[in-house]
């Protein structure tokens, strides 16, 4: 479960790296590695920098022009458009 679970979190890495601009493999070897280098010398603190990784790619902004991803989304979500349906 680990090896499928660090496949998936590569592969939305690298995605979410390709949108914001950054090449993808780079960021991925950078969390591959903080996570094999904190199990092998026993600095906990390199998994608090993989996550930091993932947490910086999750709220970085996305690309201000079109990318292979897709067009600029122009409308901008507010919650108060939500419509929940029973």
């Amino acid at each position: 479960p680990a090896l499928l679970y660090l496949y998936y979190m590569s592969i939305l890495m690298i995605k979410r790296a390709h949108d914001i601009g950054i090449p993808g493999l780079l960021i991925t070897l950078g969390f591959i590695a903080c996570l094999v280098l904190a199990k092998i010398t026993d600095i906990h603190y390199l998994n608090l920098l993989a996550v930091l990784i993932v947490f910086g790619l999750a709220i970085a902004p996305g690309a201000k022009k079109r990318n292979n991803f897709g067009p600029i989304p122009h409308k901008k979500f507010k919650p108060s458009e939500l419509k929940i349906n029973n």
